[in-house]
């Protein structure tokens, strides 16, 4: 009975193996996890139009051992601006990596802001962080300057 439960499984991963895709196959590369959009990829860009700003993360907490939204980077908008969507975080300057971004009108997470001010909190894919952190790219994460928000300007 075990011998034959054993052939079984053999066969099955083998049979997985074989007809799906490697690409398709466990963990899959980051950028197919973390897509960038391309309002998040300008924000990463060196443009020079003054109705935007680009921010960038006033505190990181990197700890997806702690499990789901764990990782994350904590921005202070100016007063006057409304954040995009999405943050961008560059790895290596080459390997860019977006999550979305969650608005918050009081002071949270140790970060004081003045009046007017508000805090965006932007989370990274718990998965994405783990794949970065596996790579030995966990420097980088921590870096304030490689976490990147645009914000735009209110009318």
């Amino acid at each position: 009975m075990k011998r034959t439960w054993l052939i079984a499984l053999t066969l099955t991963l083998i049979t997985v193996a074989l007809l799906v895709p490697r690409s398709d196959r466990f963990l899959k590369k980051p950028s197919t996890l973390s897509w960038c959009p391309e309002s998040a990829i300008a924000s990463s860009d060196h443009s020079t139009d003054h109705s935007t700003e680009k921010i960038h993360a006033s505190k990181i907490i990197v700890e997806p051992w702690e499990g789901r939204h764990n990782v994350y980077g904590i921005f202070v908008l100016p007063s006057g601006y409304q954040a995009n969507h999405f943050f961008a975080v560059s790895v290596d300057e080459s390997n860019l990596y977006c999550g979305g971004v969650k608005m918050l009108d009081q002071p949270a997470y140790g970060v004081s802001i003045q009046p007017g001010e508000r805090i965006a909190i932007g989370h990274l894919r718990t998965r994405t962080a783990l794949w970065l952190l596996t790579k030995g790219k966990q420097e980088e994460l921590e870096q304030p300057s490689n976490w990147v928000l645009r914000a735009e300007k209110q009318g």
